[in-house]
Formats: C-alpha cells, sequence, structure tokens
C-alpha cells in the first residue's frame, strides 16, 4: 500500500488536470485513506473500479453483509456521505498511482545507462 504523501501527490496531479475546484474535497478523504485496514483498503479500491456489494463479496469470499460493514467504516474513516463519494475518491487515488507509475517508467527509460548490459 502507498503512503499517504503519495496518496496526496497523486491528488495534485489529478487537481491539475481537471481543476482544483472540481476536487477540493478529496484531499481530506484521500490524506485519511491512510487509516483504512487492508481489508478496507481493499473494498475501497473495488467500490472504485464500480462492483457492487455482491461482486466485492464473491472477490473476497466474503458475505455481503461484512461487505456492508467495510463500507459503513470506510465512509465514516473517510469522512464521506455515499458510495459514490468513495468511489470517485479511489477513483482519483487510482488515477493518481497510475500517473505516478507511468512517470516513474518515463523517468527510468530516460534516465541515462552507466552500464550497458
Amino acid at each position: 500500500m502507498q503512503g499517504n504523501g503519495g496518496r496526496v501527490e497523486a491528488l495534485r496531479r489529478f487537481s491539475s488536470l481537471i481543476g482544483e475546484s472540481e476536487t477540493g474535497w478529496m484531499h481530506g478523504p484521500i490524506r485519511r485513506s491512510g487509516e483504512l485496514t487492508d481489508r478496507e483498503f481493499e473494498v475501497f479500491i473495488l467500490l472504485g473500479r464500480g462492483l457492487s456489494n455482491q461482486g466485492i463479496s464473491e472477490l473476497l469470499f466474503v458475505t455481503e453483509r461484512t461487505v456492508k460493514a467495510h463500507v459503513t467504516r470506510i465512509l465514516a474513516k473517510l469522512q464521506l456521505e455515499s458510495r459514490l463519494q468513495v468511489g470517485l475518491v479511489a477513483q482519483a487515488y487510482l488515477f493518481g498511482v497510475a500517473l505516478t507509475a507511468r512517470a516513474d517508467r518515463t523517468e527510468r527509460a530516460e534516465a541515462p545507462q552507466a552500464y550497458a548490459v
């Protein structure tokens, strides 16, 4: 799992693409996503991919009731009001991770090679 600093940087990159006013409300939830347990974080990401409680329960081999409990805790920890908000924050997080990974690959590709292998 990526640390909070990476999540905040990812949000900054996302914000620069679509405008701060549309994403300003996401800063807090992305910072607080570091408070999620590993399982809650998995559910958070799956919500961002648009899965239903049933779909999440099938993927994680838990009951729908367990998924609902995770969603309730995610909403509370991130201080959000709806699954839609959770999904948007998760999408921003995933988009930021993708941008970071792409930038890392670009930096490695552009870095001078000291030794030929």
